[in-house]
């Protein structure tokens, strides 16, 4: 049986300081290189393994590993295994379109739309997203 996106909001920016949510990393789910500028993105490892890298290599994170990516740090991740990863993501300072925008991505793997990393299909989609 294929496991299916999730994602779950464990705190939100609306109601703290910080965004956190938990969310599935799918076996070949992968970002490209990217880099955020209003918060540091923390990712805390609750089961399997993932692939993070940035600017001094790539580290292979295990259950109960924890790294953080500075604002403006280029980084990305890859689920190099044959399991799901269960991550932890914590942004801080929290960043409420950040959430939405994960929960869309998420959301259209779910539906077919995109591919595993939330990379829409059909490019009218990933125009609707952003207009």
């Amino acid at each position: 049986m294929k496991t299916a996106a999730y994602i779950r909001l464990i705190t939100s920016a609306e109601t703290s300081k910080e965004s956190v949510l938990e969310m599935n990393i799918l076996p070949g789910e992968k970002t490209p290189w990217h880099y955020h500028t209003l918060f540091s993105e923390t990712f805390e490892i609750l089961k399997g393994t993932l692939e993070v890298g940035n600017g001094k290599g790539f580290h292979h994170l295990r259950q109960g590993d924890i790294t953080t990516i500075q604002p403006n740090e280029k980084h990305c991740y890859h689920n190099t295994s044959t399991a799901e990863c269960i991550v932890k993501v914590t942004l801080n300072p929290g960043n409420k379109n950040f959430e939405h925008s994960l929960f869309i991505l998420k959301g259209l793997a779910k539906d077919g739309l995109a591919s595993a990393a939330g990379t829409p299909k059909n490019s009218q989609t990933w125009h609707c997203l952003f207009i």
